[in-house]
């Protein structure tokens, strides 16, 4: 979508026009510096809004109003070494984003 004349792209694109999927490019070097782009404040300004609007769905997703069963996902961490924890506590934490569930 264009905001102020700035292609915001989906998130799985990206380029200055969002030309490149994340999932076929598995690199990409601008052809100018992304930093003298006359589209780089309408893009910052997309990109923090973005960021708010996904803070606040994760907040209301990590504390919903009501504990019930069907609004959780239970976490348990298995007795391994702290990169094996971290690495199910990602994915667990995925899987609860994911369903709409807050991870207990």
């Amino acid at each position: 979508r264009c905001v102020v004349g700035a292609c915001v792209c989906a998130p799985d694109r990206f380029g200055e026009r969002c030309e490149h999927n994340i999932f076929e490019s598995a690199e990409f070097f601008p052809a100018k510096d992304p930093l003298t782009s006359p589209s780089r404040c309408a893009k910052g300004r997309a990109w923090s809004a973005g960021v708010s609007e996904m803070m606040d769905r994760i907040k209301q997703i990590q504390f919903p109003s009501s504990c019930k069963v069907e609004n959780t996902m239970v976490f348990e961490a298995p007795t391994h070494g702290l990169g094996a924890n971290l690495h199910y506590l990602t994915v667990a934490l995925n899987r609860a984003l994911r369903a709409s569930k807050a991870m207990v």
